[in-house]
Order: C-alpha cells, then sequence, then structure tokens
C-alpha cells in the first residue's frame, strides 16, 4: 500500500480538534453540511469496536466538513444508545452544528488511539471520485461511554493545503 506524505500523516495522526484545525484553514468559510442523522444499524466493524450487537441499532450521523461549498472531510459518526443519556443527549440531534468542538471542550473526554486506512473514495456512501482517500477513526468516551468518528480527507483538503500554501502541520 501507498505511504501517506508526511502532509497527510500530519491530518491523519493528529490528536487534536479537527474541526478547530479545519477553521484554522478555512476561518468563516468553514461549515457541516449535513448528509443524514438517525437511527441506523453500525458496519461490523464499528460496531465490533463499539462493543455493541451486530444489528443493534446506533444514533448515525454523516457530514461533509467544508469550505464553503467543497467538502474537504467526509465524518461518520456511529453513538450506541446507551451513550445518549444525561449530558451526551446533546449529541443525538447536532445537525449542521460541528461534533469536534463538543468533544474537544467535554471535561473527562478520552480518545483511544487513531486507526488509519487508505480506500477507494468510491467505497464512501457518498463519493465524490474514485480516488483513493485517506482515513482514520477512534473510539471517544464521554463518561466512559463510547462513541465512534470516522474521517475521510478528500483530495480537495490536499488541493487547498497544497493551492494556499498553507502549511499541513498544527
Amino acid at each position: 500500500m501507498q505511504q501517506a506524505t508526511p502532509q497527510q500523516q500530519s491530518w491523519l495522526l493528529d490528536g487534536g480538534s479537527l474541526t478547530r484545525r479545519l477553521i484554522r484553514l478555512c476561518g468563516s468559510e468553514f461549515n457541516v453540511q449535513l448528509l443524514g442523522e438517525g437511527r441506523n444499524r453500525p458496519h461490523l466493524d464499528e460496531a465490533s469496536a463499539l462493543s455493541i450487537r451486530w444489528g443493534e441499532q446506533a444514533r448515525v450521523r454523516e457530514v461533509y466538513l467544508c469550505a464553503g461549498s467543497i467538502p474537504l472531510v467526509y465524518a461518520r459518526t456511529v453513538i450506541p444508545f446507551s451513550t445518549l443519556q444525561g449530558a451526551a443527549r446533546r449529541l443525538a440531534h447536532l445537525g449542521g452544528r460541528p461534533l469536534g468542538a463538543l468533544l474537544f471542550s467535554s471535561k473527562g473526554m478520552r480518545r483511544a488511539g487513531i486507526q488509519v486506512s487508505r480506500l477507494s473514495g468510491s467505497l464512501l456512501q457518498h463519493d465524490l471520485s474514485d480516488e483513493p482517500v485517506w482515513g482514520r477513526r477512534s473510539v471517544f468516551y464521554l463518561a466512559d461511554k463510547p462513541l465512534m468518528v470516522s474521517e475521510y480527507f478528500l483530495p480537495s483538503l490536499f488541493g487547498l493545503l497544497e493551492g494556499a500554501s498553507v502549511s499541513g502541520g498544527s
């Protein structure tokens, strides 16, 4: 498999808030385009990572993180219903608000390791091209209850970085 470039690795392995990093890059052009949010079955690997039974439904949210009208990142969040209790209920209806801002401002939030993969863009449900994309996923814990966030960095992000001569570092 092809290695990620240093710039791609910088984005893939950054343990900080992706939302904050994209806002630094895009400024007021940053926005969240909601693709779908509701009750759905997680993929088998997602259910396994979240320790929920295969076939059990969860809250699934899919968005593009954009610069203006240009999607830069496709993100998918899977939240077991058992997580959506107490203060975490606010995660159930984020709409166009960024999840990262909420996660990284939550006291006691912790993140498990980052898993990185590369796959064909056509494998994403809301693909923009067949060009391979790098992605990452992590399980986050709020009050020791899990949720999974998967983020796929679209070619448009790296094109913007190259065109704008913006550093990929944090």
